[in-house]
């Protein structure tokens, strides 16, 4: 099943198979995925998460060297080979490198710096987070932007720009917490 944000993401990324909705990627995923993300180097991570203002400047982005650095750097790391483990580690990819790139464009666009942003985050209630998740289904990110309206606001933010990308980081963060993200 396609969500709105981790369709996009994924082919942008065209890791592989389309993001499913199941929760439970095993935790050995994310840590394939953070081995991956962290050996792309530092020039190349800068270009991705300064690619912007949308998720289709992310995949142009993704589409040019960055997309081979990252190839290269599963090289380096205990990717899986072909298979759902393969499947689960470039969804655990996709959902590092979005979460990066919304944190790093609010930070840049709007000044929410990264420890603003978790502090939010970590004071969202769960029943926002569950609406949030459930959004996921939705074509339109419009129920998740409006389940986040008091984070939006407790980061003084009013731009529909600005919320769509809490509405993506949020939704980010609850997929990597699914897959064992350890926090």
């Amino acid at each position: 099943m396609r969500t709105w944000i981790i369709a996009a993401a994924l082919a942008a990324l065209a890791l592989g198979p389309a993001a499913r909705a199941q929760p439970a990627a095993p935790a050995p995923a994310y840590v394939s995925a953070l081995c991956v993300w962290r050996a792309v180097p530092d020039p190349v991570r800068a270009q991705v998460l300064a690619a912007g203002p949308g998720v289709s400047d992310l995949a142009q982005a993704l589409q040019t060297d960055a997309g081979a650095a990252v190839a290269a750097a599963a090289d380096a790391c205990n990717v899986p080979a072909a298979g759902q483990a393969h499947d689960d580690h470039a969804q655990a990819l996709t959902f590092l490198v979005v979460e990066a790139w919304s944190a790093a464009r609010l930070e840049s666009q709007y000044g929410v710096g990264e420890a603003s942003l978790r502090q939010a985050w970590a004071n969202t209630p769960a029943v926002t987070r569950a609406e949030v998740l459930k959004a996921d289904d939705d074509p339109t990110p419009a129920a998740a932007i409006a389940a986040l309206a008091p984070m939006t606001a407790s980061l003084d933010l009013t731009v529909d720009d600005a919320k769509l990308l809490v509405a993506i980081y949020a939704s980010v963060r609850l997929h990597l917490a699914a897959i064992g993200e350890p926090g």
